[in-house]
């Protein structure tokens, strides 16, 4: 997201000529979370450390 612009799942899939949900389980524990709370960095968890 960059202000009021947002690139979905679905964008990503479509662009790749694929399907959104092979990006949504492409998603693992490799992936560091970083979590945010009303626009605000909380914290980043990365599995793998």
């Amino acid at each position: 997201k960059d202000q009021d612009n947002v690139i979905t799942v679905e964008d990503v899939a479509d662009n790749a000529h694929s399907f959104n949900y092979e990006f949504c389980c492409g998603i693992n524990r490799r992936v560091p979370r970083v979590y945010y709370k009303d626009g605000k960095y909380l914290e980043t968890v990365d599995y793998l450390d």
